[in-house]
């Protein structure tokens, strides 16, 4: 008898479209919020890479952030002043000088910092800015050397791409989702001088 009074309510088929709906739901919301923030993702490296671009072009014109990169290039064991650096052993070189905001000179390291944050909010642990010799200019003459901005090591800072990457790495993978993209960016040196930059 039980039986026959719950038949009518098993076989009722009027709210089987909610029922599928809340089934499949969460999962269109979960792909909807991915793509978005995967969206998002790819405007923060676009901007990310332009900050850094800036930085590159602020570090060339201002004052080495590094006390040990020198002002001119000194002469080389068979050079004679004035001889280009690009001759054989005309100009020494000298080794590449790295800062990552710690034992930099601050107030040039900020001045590029900030006018990367202009852009982009990234903290200095980030960033790093290098001097490598280049061979360019003659012996005697000023330091032209290359500088290079990075940044790296960016949280990705996202809540499904988030979820995702601790799924994955609990999976026993490894995910490409924690970080942004390092950027680099090197130019040829200008003058090297805040006092000349704009």
């Amino acid at each position: 008898m039980q039986s026959g009074i719950f038949h009518p309510f098993v076989r009722d088929e009027k709210a089987t479209a909610t029922v599928e709906f809340v089934a499949i739901m969460p999962f269109f919301l979960l792909i909807a919020f991915f793509i978005l923030e995967i969206s998002i993702a790819i405007f923060r490296v676009a901007t990310l890479e332009k900050a850094v671009q800036l930085g590159a072009r602020v570090a060339v014109v201002s004052d080495p952030v590094i006390a040990g990169v020198p002002t001119l290039n000194a002469l080389g064991g068979s050079g004679a002043y004035g001889t280009p650096c690009s001759t054989s052993g005309a100009c020494a070189g000298f080794a590449t000088q790295t800062c990552t905001g710690s034992g930099c000179n601050a107030a040039e390291f900020a001045r590029i910092a900030n006018r990367m944050r202009n852009i982009f909010n990234v903290a200095d642990r980030y960033i790093t800015i290098s001097y490598s010799y280049a061979q360019l200019g003659f012996a005697g003459g000023p330091l032209i050397p290359s500088v290079t901005v990075t940044v790296s090591g960016v949280p990705y800072e996202a809540i499904v791409t988030t979820i995702m990457a601790s799924f994955f790495t609990r999976a026993g993978g490894t995910s490409p989702l924690v970080n942004l993209p390092p950027m680099s960016v090197t130019m040829t040196a200008e003058d090297l001088s805040t006092a000349g930059a704009s």
